[in-house]
């Protein structure tokens, strides 16, 4: 290759790197014709010697909207010939999430309930190529990537941020990103600061005449090869082109033949192509037409479009393969794609729509996925024509299954444009729809709402109406999905009570968040009785409802409990709906059964994470570390709430964000750590006044404590009270669920209004006697010790110690003690506190809490005490994720199955582990168990509290 030793010289570093298990991606950028496609073929070569396994796969036109057509051309030939042995490693752990690209059968399971798949086939196929290199060094080289589909595009992105630590090299080719139908995606790979991008440059005039003097056999004239340069633009196969052309015409290198290159132009492919084209049999000619058409394809589907008989297109395809135009091998394909795209010129606009209609019919009659037929459907225009809706249907259901939704829209738009028939019309209406729930909300109500206006049939309005109601409920139209839900249910006879009770789950979810939605909730809810639930997932979500319903009132704890125990005994909740687990695993949890609430958590995030339901797992785990935090194992918490977050943000899940993010800033600010708390706050986007739903009710409360924290008691109580207003107008008493009146009642302390904080942590502490579960009694205890202080307030404080001990809410029992000891301390009475402060300092440590550790520590020495240093260290020391992965080797799983559950590189797993042990000083896996026990294991471990009123 002339002028490319630096190009080469790159690619083979990054081969040897890649080799040493450091991959990474080379993108090669640069208009057609620069010899892209040669610099990748001397990757393959070069990895194929270094024993590299070495995966390729071409773009095409109509590869663009072939979800995952690159790369299943990467791995199919390898899955195709692999033995069960190395069929069953290279599919093994999360790459199975994939599997249904590359198995019939397991699409059709996959078509069956089909919903947003893609991040699990992209983590999956992420593991492919990971398992794959992980058992010798691979090479993944991709051409005319300009031409790839996107969500083909969008896994070389996810798999370009985790190559770190493994010996696979991706190397692409692609023209500018503006010359794709997909330029953000493009640009997005290519300015990753990771992305090694080469943009081989033109050649000088001193290749030009090395080109020539071959080509020609004469040595050029230099005034010839300067018009040659400029002709071409440096551009390797524009020269090659143009000299080809002038060798044809016996034109000679002198500087006389310089205005004949002139003359040829600027286009010397097209008419290099046009002549040798003319100098062939017709058949050859159309040969090359029906090649252009099907952008490349088996010898046998080629002749048939161009209809010749076998032997007749074996000859003709000689023929142009002796021409330079084609390459004749398994597959027709042109030398280049800039010679297809003049063969392509050459074919009229009406023609190219007739013979992609008959291309398509071809590979529908013999039997070929009906994606393929579907690329050649796209671009043919409107013609109502009924052979293409069912072939572009089952092309997008497809799609959906294999986490294209993307695609699958183009589909399901295009087959639209037909102008079916209204009952037809309404059905791909209502699978446009639910297919655009994944990738354009608005858009899905828009279309599903025309579905249910135009379909007759009772069955199949109703199935359309509660994906409408749906949609409408996620893109913040509650009202207008209230009125879906309960039409529904009003239509629905008895004979339908299982869709009956979807509705009524459905209803009550969007309904029982703000104060003008709730009332059609009551009623509903004093409707449903538990004789009628009788089992199945769909009783088992409305147990949970009711359950989640008798916590809000707080007057029931035992009915609360056993409501929830009854929607979790068939497992079902946590396999299917992480939004019913709430509804059960919360009650359980404000009841004091944490330990039952947390291992229904624990089920329903592995069972999440070995699907690859990554926002299934973002919506449990932030509820987890609610629960973690509020038993006082302020570590792991950090560890779920992060990742609850930067999978809510990576989503744009706002309304997920209002918790997760608020439950997230609470912990800081237990931690100390006030302006992160106030950072995480700021992801809600929620302003001064938030909206009056429960989902900002967390928000209110959680800004009221930051507020009040940093001395600014006036607004920190305007926060509780419109807290407070918004539960109260739906009925939401216990405490347990916010004990925004115990917050409410320390802002009124520090505005010096003693009399109405003590009058609202009274209030608070009746109903939380009442509901029966320590934590909440503990809370209101302690803030009416705060209030009225003297006497009065150190029994509230000592009874407030007791009732807490027993429970699991460790950092309430060490807040206790501490604000119990400094009372002793500031009445004289230092011996006597020193034995709280000292228990509540080391609780404190334990939880994590290094605030109310610090304030325990300063206590304790202004009682005349002595106590040792307060270091955080070992197990308080780690980072979240550094916790996290610890725990799962812990656990005894591998560094690869927790990279795979994780969602992380092996080589990010490797660096947290090293990182944990020098900070746990020990040496092996082994020890791990022992050096991260926390406050919730040994001599912590607690019972949860009995069902009776303390």
């Amino acid at each position: 290759m002339l002028e490319r030793e630096g190009e080469l010289a790159l690619l083979r570093g990054h081969l040897r790197a890649a080799g040493n298990g450091a991959g990474g991606l080379v993108a090669i950028e640069g208009r057609a014709g620069m010899g892209k496609t040669r610099l990748v073929a001397e990757a393959r070569a070069s990895a194929d010697a270094a024993g590299f396994e070495v995966l390729a796969a071409r773009g095409g036109e109509l590869e663009e909207e072939f979800a995952y057509g690159v790369v299943r051309q990467l791995f199919e030939p390898l899955l195709a010939t692999a033995g069960d042995d190395l069929r069953a490693e290279v599919l093994s752990g999360a790459a199975g999430l994939a599997a249904p690209l590359f198995d019939e059968s397991q699409l059709a399971t996959a078509l069956e309930g089909a919903t947003d798949t893609s991040f699990p086939t992209l983590h999956g196929l992420y593991w492919m190529a990971a398992n794959l290199a992980l058992r010798r060094p691979a090479l993944l080289a991709i051409d005319d990537l300009h031409w790839v589909d996107a969500p083909s595009l969008r896994w070389l992105i996810y798999l370009a941020r985790r190559l770190e630590g493994l010996p696979l090299l991706v190397v692409a080719a692609l023209r500018p990103p503006g010359q794709s139908q997909h330029p953000e995606l493009l640009t997005e790979l290519v300015a990753d600061p990771a992305t090694a991008v080469v943009r081989p440059a033109a050649l000088g005039v001193e290749s030009v005449a090395a080109l020539a003097r071959k080509t020609l056999a004469d040595d050029p004239d230099e005034r010839f090869c300067a018009a040659c340069h400029q002709a071409t633009g440096g551009n390797p196969l524009f020269i090659r082109a143009l000299l080809d052309t002038l060798a044809a015409e016996g034109v000679a290198p002198t500087a006389e033949a310089s205005a004949r290159v002139h003359e040829v132009g600027p286009e010397p492919v097209a008419r290099a192509v046009t002549l040798r084209l003319s100098r062939l049999p017709p058949e050859a000619r159309t040969l090359a037409r029906a090649v252009a058409i099907l952008d490349g394809a088996e010898p046998a589907l080629a002749a048939a479009l161009a209809g010749l008989e076998r032997d007749v297109a074996v000859s003709a395809a000689a023929q142009l393969a002796g021409s330079d135009i084609l390459r004749a091998e398994r597959r027709l394909e042109f030398i280049h794609p800039v010679v297809g795209a003049a063969v392509q010129q050459q074919i009229s606009p009406g023609e190219r729509a007739t013979e992609h209609r008959r291309a398509a019919a071809l590979l529908t009659e013999a039997g070929a996925e009906p994606e393929r037929a579907a690329a050649h459907l796209l671009l043919v225009p409107p013609a109502s024509d009924a052979f293409m809706v069912p072939i572009l249907n089952e092309a997008a259901a497809r799609a959906v299954a294999r986490g294209a939704a993307d695609t699958a829209v183009a589909y399901l738009r295009r087959a639209l444009e037909e102008t079916p028939t209204d009952d037809a019309r309404a059905e791909i209406l209502a699978q446009l729809g639910i297919t655009e729930r994944l990738v354009d909300a608005p858009a899905a109500a828009n279309d599903l709402g025309e579905a249910s206006r135009l379909t007759d049939d009772p069955a199949r309005q109703a199935q359309i109406a509660l994906e409408y109601g749906r949609v409408l409920f996620w893109i913040g139209r509650n009202r207008e999905a209230i009125e879906i839900f309960q039409a529904a249910i009003e239509q629905l006879g008895p004979e339908q009570n299982e869709l009956r009770q979807l509705f009524q789950a459905e209803l009550i979810g969007a309904g029982w968040w703000e104060a003008e939605l709730y009332p059609p909730v009551q009623r509903l809810l004093a409707e449903v009785t538990e004789e009628e639930l009788q089992g199945g997932s769909l009783s088992d979500a409305l147990l949970a409802a009711l359950s989640f319903h008798e916590m809000r009132g707080g007057s029931d704890r035992e009915r609360t409990v056993a409501l929830a125990e009854r929607s979790l005994a068939s497992e079902s909740l946590e396999r299917e709906s992480a939004a019913a687990v709430h509804f059960a695993a919360l009650p359980l949890s404000f009841a004091a059964m944490t330990d039952t609430a947390a291992a229904v958590y624990d089920r329903a995030v592995a069972d999440a994470r070995r699907r690859g339901d990554i926002f299934s797992v973002g919506r449990l785990v932030g509820f987890r570390g609610l629960l973690e935090t509020e038993r006082g194992d302020l570590i792991s918490a950090a560890e779920d709430l992060r990742e609850a977050v930067e999978i809510m943000q990576a989503r744009g899940a706002l309304l997920n964000l209002y918790y997760d993010a608020s439950f997230l800033a609470d912990l800081l600010l237990e931690r100390g750590e006030v302006e992160e708390a106030e950072a995480a706050l700021a992801l809600t986007e929620l302003g001064e006044q938030f909206p009056p739903s429960v989902h900002s009710s967390f928000f209110g409360d959680v800004r009221g404590k930051l507020r009040l924290e940093t001395h600014r008691p006036v607004e920190a109580l305007a926060d509780f009270t419109e807290v407070g207003r918004i539960l109260e107008a739906v009925e939401i008493h216990n405490p347990a669920f916010r004990a925004w009146r115990s917050h409410a009642a320390l802002a009124l302390h520090a505005l010096g209004r003693d009399d109405e904080g003590c009058e609202l942590a009274t209030e608070e502490l009746a109903l939380a006697r009442r509901w029966g579960a320590p934590r909440p009694i503990g809370v209101a205890l302690r803030a009416l010790g705060l209030v009225q202080e003297g006497r009065q307030g150190e029994s509230h404080l000592h009874e407030a110690v007791e009732v807490l001990a027993g429970s699991s809410a460790r950092l309430e029992h060490a807040k206790a003690l501490v604000d119990l000891g400094a009372m002793l301390r500031r009445t004289n009475r230092g011996k006597e506190a020193r034995d709280p402060l000292q228990q509540g300092l080391e609780l404190a440590r334990k939880c994590g809490a290094k605030p109310l550790a610090e304030r325990a520590h300063t206590e304790l020495v202004a009682t005349g005490a002595r106590p040792r240093r307060l270091v955080f260290s070992g197990r308080e020391a780690l980072t979240p994720s550094e916790r996290r992965v610890a725990a799962m080797a812990a656990e005894g799983m591998t560094n690869r199955e927790i990279a795979q559950a994780l969602f992380v590189t092996p080589g990010t797993v490797e660096v947290h582990l090293s990182s944990s042990y020098r900070k746990l000083d020990i040496s092996s896996r082994s020890q791990l168990p022992q050096a991260l026990a926390g406050p919730a294991d040994a001599e912590n471990k607690t019972e949860t509290a009995p069902l009776t009123t303390l």
